[in-house]
């Protein structure tokens, strides 16, 4: 099977991360709330989206090695992926780092890379990357990460700069899912100095990192991504724990989304022409 390129609209992802693991997400409307995000044309993009979510930021910026939801969600926008699934639907894969792919064998596929993508730190993006972005997360070196347990082992040969074969050790029906699930991370931060690695990430993804703390993450559009620019200029994550603040923050216009609703804030929110609800089914670990 082989995929080819296609176009696909930033926002979409965004909404998709919103949604991904939250059960229940409240947001403003475009007249409710204080969200100025409109189309990224000549005067790029504009306005600050506030994300208030119920899980802290517990874990590092260091790949592959977390189960952290909220740090899955940070994530989805510093990092690109080597393929995607906007509408959710396993069995429809589309290019996203990987502009084409083809299955040569039971246990081979080779793909074709996207061609002047840059990481936020200005280095190339590149069969390099993508060997060691996978094969670290695959479990296919000697380092042990919690990102394995979902995987295979998968070796990557290297045929040129934007041509890569993924060897699994054995026939592996969810290769591709688990390739959109995969942040792939620069090469050189892998390799380099691991005090690095876990404060500072290195992606190609549509926003950069620009403010870490506890309980506030800020990111920044990334001006030269290497698809649509975003239309949102800053993307503010915080983390409040209580629901009623969540609440009270998102009523006054102080935040533009929260997650986790619970049942007693679910009439209010439906009862404020302002404000609209989101259901999903997700999935959730609860460590005891």
């Amino acid at each position: 099977m082989r995929s080819s390129s296609g176009d696909r609209k930033w926002p979409a992802r965004f909404l998709a991360i919103i949604a991904a693991v939250a059960l229940l997400v409240a947001a403003c409307t475009e007249d409710g709330g204080e969200t100025d995000a409109v189309d990224a044309g000549e005067e790029g993009p504009s306005g600050s989206v506030r994300f208030l979510i119920a899980e802290n930021f517990w874990a590092d910026w260091e790949p592959y090695q977390s189960t952290a939801q909220s740090q899955a969600r940070l994530e989805e926008q510093i990092y690109d992926y080597l393929v995607d699934f906007p509408t959710g639907d396993l069995s429809a894969p589309e290019p996203s780092l990987a502009s084409s792919w083809e299955q040569i064998e039971d246990t081979t596929w080779e793909f074709e890379l996207q061609e002047g993508v840059t990481f936020h730190e200005g280095q190339d993006f590149t069969s390099a990357d993508v060997k060691a972005s996978i094969e670290l997360a695959s479990g296919a070196t000697k380092t042990e990460v919690v990102t394995a347990q979902n995987w295979v082992p998968t070796t990557v040969e290297v045929i040129d700069e934007l041509t890569v074969r993924l060897v699994t050790e054995k026939p592996f029906a969810p290769l591709l899912a688990q390739l959109g699930d995969t942040p792939i991370v620069s090469a050189e931060w892998l390799e380099g100095d691991q005090t690095r690695l876990k404060a500072e990430p290195n992606g190609t993804g549509p926003f950069k990192l620009v403010s870490d703390t506890r309980a506030r993450k800020t990111m920044e559009a990334n001006l030269d991504y290497w698809r649509e620019p975003p239309r949102i200029r800053e993307l503010i994550w915080e983390f409040v724990q209580d629901p009623q603040t969540r609440l009270n923050a998102l009523v006054s216009g102080q935040a533009d989304a929260i997650d986790r609703v619970p049942p007693e804030h679910i009439e209010t929110i439906e009862g404020n022409p302002n404000l609209e609800l989101s259901s999903v089914t997700g999935i959730e670990s609860v460590n005891l």
